[in-house]
Formats: C-alpha cells, sequence, structure tokens
C-alpha cells in the first residue's frame, strides 16, 4: 500500500471524495471556477480509483472560467483529468500538486496573460 503508516486523506483538513461521473469523461468537472474565484487549500481525491486497475475516467477536477480565476494551495490525489485552464483570462494556479491519471493541466484558449506554478506527476499521461 503506497504511502503506508502515514495518514489519509481523510484524516484531517478539507477533503472533497469525488466518486461523481464515474465513467464519464466527458461530464461536467467536479468544481468549475468562473470570475474572481478561487479555490484554496484543499484535496480532491478519487476513492474509487483502483491502483491495480485500469483508470476509471472521470471528468476534469477542477475548469477555471471567466476572468482571474485561481487555484492555490490544492492537492489532486489519483483524478483522471486535473485542471482544464481553458477559456478564461489571468488564471493563477499556484502551490498545486498531485497524481493526475491523464491529464494533469490543460491550457488553450486563453484571452489574457495567465501564470502556473506547480509539482505535477502523471502516470502514463501526457
Amino acid at each position: 500500500m503506497r504511502d503506508q503508516g502515514l495518514p489519509k486523506p481523510t484524516d484531517d483538513g478539507t477533503t472533497f471524495l469525488v466518486t461523481e461521473s464515474r465513467g464519464k469523461e466527458d461530464g461536467l468537472p467536479f468544481i468549475t471556477l468562473n470570475h474572481n474565484s478561487t479555490l484554496k487549500g484543499v484535496v480532491l481525491y478519487y476513492p474509487e480509483q483502483n491502483d491495480s486497475a485500469e483508470p476509471a475516467p472521470y471528468p476534469w477536477a477542477i475548469a477555471m472560467r471567466g476572468k482571474n480565476p485561481a487555484v492555490l494551495a490544492v492537492e489532486l490525489l489519483n483524478p483522471y483529468n486535473g485542471i482544464d485552464a481553458s477559456q478564461n483570462e489571468r488564471h493563477l494556479i499556484r502551490d498545486v500538486q498531485g497524481q493526475p491519471l491523464r491529464r494533469g493541466v490543460y491550457v488553450d484558449s486563453i484571452y489574457d496573460i495567465g501564470r502556473m506554478r506547480m509539482s505535477i506527476s502523471t502516470r502514463g499521461g501526457a
């Protein structure tokens, strides 16, 4: 078992246990940030992902839309797709870490300068 003996994601702090839309990669993102909104200091964890099986598809964990959306100090534990940072202006992604199973961060159609600083590792994905 990975990280044996260490606290589980649900032991303390704010953890979202994401189970909605399993098998529906084209479904709605778990969280959508619009104008001037921020997601900060939380963990998004997908408890139904099985380490010994093919990853189950899910929609994006986070979608950033509108003007000035921000994702700060967030941990993405095993989402299929991490952050969709397309179709926005002046996004900020900082101090994000995790292990997306297919895509970490997707950036496209940015209408003004976006900023990113993070640590993302993937398991066999791009």
